[in-house]
This record gives C-alpha cells, sequence and structure tokens, in this order.
C-alpha cells in the first residue's frame, strides 16, 4: 500500500485550525477530517482538496483529532497499491500450473 500523507503541522489559530501534510505518491487529491475522538466514528467536517493544506471552521472548544487520506484520480476513492503484471519483471522463468 502506498505510504499514507504524514501530518507536517496542526495549528490552532483564531479563525481556526490549519492542517499541513506531505503529497503521498499515487494520490490526485486527499481527504482531511477533524473529529472529537480519535476513531473518527463522528467527524465533525470533512474537506476534499488537491492542495496539501486545510483549514477548518474554529469549532466548540475542546480536544480534536485531525487526519488525512489520498484519494485517486478516477473516483476519489482511497489509493490501494495495485500493480500491473509485468512480464520483464514478474515472469518465473520454468514455472508451471497445477
Amino acid at each position: 500500500m502506498p505510504p499514507a500523507p504524514g501530518i507536517t503541522s496542526v495549528a490552532a489559530e483564531r479563525n481556526g485550525i490549519d492542517a499541513a501534510w506531505t503529497a503521498a505518491t499515487g494520490t490526485a487529491s486527499f481527504e482531511a477530517q477533524l473529529a472529537t475522538t480519535a476513531d473518527f466514528a463522528k467527524p465533525v467536517t470533512t474537506q476534499r482538496t488537491s492542495s496539501t493544506r486545510a483549514r477548518f471552521e474554529r469549532p466548540a472548544s475542546g480536544d480534536y483529532f485531525v487526519r488525512v487520506r489520498g484519494l485517486d484520480a478516477i473516483d476519489g476513492t482511497p489509493v490501494l497499491d495495485i500493480k500491473p503484471y509485468l512480464p520483464q519483471y514478474d515472469a518465473i522463468p520454468g514455472a508451471t500450473t497445477p
């Protein structure tokens, strides 16, 4: 599986919460979420962006968690590591099937 985007900073600012992350290989866009619990059972808000930054509107006082995941270019689903079969790399000389 490709690496997840790496969150590089989360800062509570006067007007909201700013988050930034590194881009992950194979992603066309990102989904950033803000939640009050670490399991993200009920996210407070979700944003989709092609940027490596998000700003969440200032939430009520309390503790919050941020997570980011990469989305693929075709249909916005989470990126999966699917590799093609390339004979020059994947073929095993002399292999047989039962």
